[in-house]
């Protein structure tokens, strides 16, 4: 911290934090988040890094060891220059804060919040990597799908899997010469499971059943289109409803930026929202980023078949801290493909996760820290290009009355299958690299004055985009037709109707430098 910051909390909760560099605002951020959201931060933490079992005890051991295999294991300096310069100077600051803050709270006798000596722990310090390396917040698919579908092809045939699970393109179902489906068992994803199951406090009793995800929306409106003259954005990207609640509103001004919207308390940045310019929001692009390999095991069941050869696993010892009981070291172990899953030496098999979420650059949410600062809707599309996780269908409108939409992420590129079932990890289905957001559908300034999303298949809806498809498992269309069916209604009721389409994308140009500064406010102590 170089200057002062000031940080205002408002009638509606929201935090103001007022600063004179991006460094000091981020600072600030993290002091913020961590003075009202510290016990939900630190649990994050904890649960991500698999550190759990160190503060509740032995029955959290598992967790941790599951939570471990998922972590991400690669070079911490080339996932800060997968976003671009000054990223890790961010993550720095911002951690710099939520650190200053637990100091604060540590060296008072009365400081520590209530719900920690609830809970019988204190916060520990964070580092950048954490940050860095925890994935399991992102959302991501489509391992489950894979394991479900064999077993449901398997034992009820192609006629039911297609009843269980549409799929859009509904493509014929192949399973790869050498997939032994009567080896897949649903336990196969178990230590998954227990990488991405719900936190719950010890004596708290047994979790609530988590309903399934029911879909969110989003939408623009030129401002071609409204009565004022200026565009309108919308986004409801639905999660379920927890508390602390998953998201804060927070307002960052500095000069290099004046940006007020939502983001995840253990961010810095603000992923949706607007900054007094642009105005921007997201809902989920269903992407398969996942593929479940199986292996052939040697008869020392330590080796799998890759080829004509035989590869030993990588082995990765991790020891987990336990309060009350001695430290418990854990193997984790890997293939060419990813971390191993399930091990079954009775039918020599082994099955490992490629997960696109575990690469570099695939920081769930860190890619919103490049369009703070954008001042238009082209300096926001072109701020994309380095949106790595999780795939959104981001729309976006400026002060001048342009709208677009934009779906952005990285996904796979499968040149011999089509992701909708496990296949041998012998080397004969490998990626082909990937594809990023200026490989995806988009629109911008659609002659109809107005774009949408609703996690509907929508990669045909950009008429120049003639990619293969990202996904084959999409959210049911009928709130995205009714989107349509109720525009064209109003179409005819108000004006003569316009048919749907696009204007051409002109050059993108690097994001650049404004914003604008909040007035003067009683500095909170």
């Amino acid at each position: 911290m170089s200057s002062p910051i000031e940080i205002v909390t408002d009638e509606w909760g929201v935090t103001h934090i007022t600063a004179e560099s991006a460094d000091d605002v981020f600072f600030g951020q993290g002091y913020a988040a961590a003075t009202t959201r510290l016990l939900q931060m630190e649990l994050w933490r904890r649960r991500g890094l698999g550190l759990l079992a160190e503060v509740f005890g032995e029955d959290y051991a598992e967790l941790d060891a599951a939570a471990r295999t998922f972590l991400y294991r690669g070079s911490v300096d080339a996932e800060c220059d997968a976003y671009g310069a000054g990223t890790r100077e961010t993550i720095a600051a911002f951690v710099a804060g939520v650190n200053h803050r637990i100091a604060e709270v540590l060296a008072s006798p009365d400081g520590l919040p209530l719900e920690f000596d609830a809970a019988g722990f204190a916060p520990a310090p964070w580092s950048i990597d954490d940050v860095l390396r925890i994935r399991l917040h992102g959302l991501h698919s489509n391992a489950d799908e894979e394991i479900a579908r064999a077993v449901t092809l398997r034992d009820f045939g192609a006629d039911i899997e297609d009843l269980r699970k549409p799929r859009d393109p509904r493509e014929p179902l192949t399973v790869a010469e050498g997939l032994d489906l009567d080896a897949i068992d649903p336990a196969i994803l178990s230590t998954y499971h227990a990488a991405h199951a719900p936190f719950v406090l010890p004596g708290a009793g047994e979790p609530a059943a988590r309903p399934a995800l029911d879909g969110s929306n989003n939408w623009a409106v030129a401002g071609s289109r409204t009565a004022s003259g200026r565009p309108i954005v919308a986004t409801d990207p639905h999660r379920l409803m927890t508390w602390p609640s998953l998201r804060t509103v927070v307002h960052l001004t500095c000069p290099e930026f004046d940006v007020i919207g939502m983001n995840e308390p253990y961010m810095p940045g603000v992923s949706g929202g607007h900054n007094g310019r642009i105005a921007f929001g997201f809902t989920i692009a269903p992407t398969d980023v996942e593929d479940v390999s199986a292996y052939e095991l040697d008869e020392s069941g330590e080796r799998c078949r890759y080829g004509a050869e035989w590869e030993a696993f990588t082995t990765l010892v991790e020891t987990i801290p336990i309060a009350g009981a001695e430290a418990r070291e854990v193997t984790i172990l890997f293939t060419r493909h990813g971390p191993v899953l399930h091990v079954d030496r009775e039918r020599r098999r082994a099955y490992a996760l490629r997960a696109l979420w575990l690469d570099t650059g695939m920081t769930p949410y860190l890619g919103a820290l490049a369009y703070l600062r954008a001042a238009d809707v082209e300096e926001y599309l072109a701020a994309l290009e380095v949106w790595g996780a999780p795939a959104l269908n981001h729309v976006v409108a400026d002060t001048s009355g342009r709208i677009a939409w934009q779906v952005a992420g990285r996904s796979p590129v499968r040149p011999n299958w089509d992701g909708l079932l496990p296949v041998p990890g012998d080397g004969r289905f490998e990626w082909a690299g990937t594809r990023g957001t200026g490989d995806l559908p988009g629109l911008v300034d659609p002659q109809s004055g107005w774009v949408r999303s609703a996690n509907q298949n929508n990669l045909a809806e950009d008429p120049d985009w003639t990619g293969v498809p990202t996904s084959y498992e999409w959210y049911a269309g009928h709130r995205a037709a009714r989107d349509v069916s109720g525009a064209d209604h109003r179409e005819r009721i108000g004006r003569s109707t316009v048919a749907l389409g696009r204007t051409p994308r002109g050059p993108r140009r690097a994001a650049g430098v404004g914003g604008l500064r909040a007035g003067a406010s009683v500095a909170q102590s």
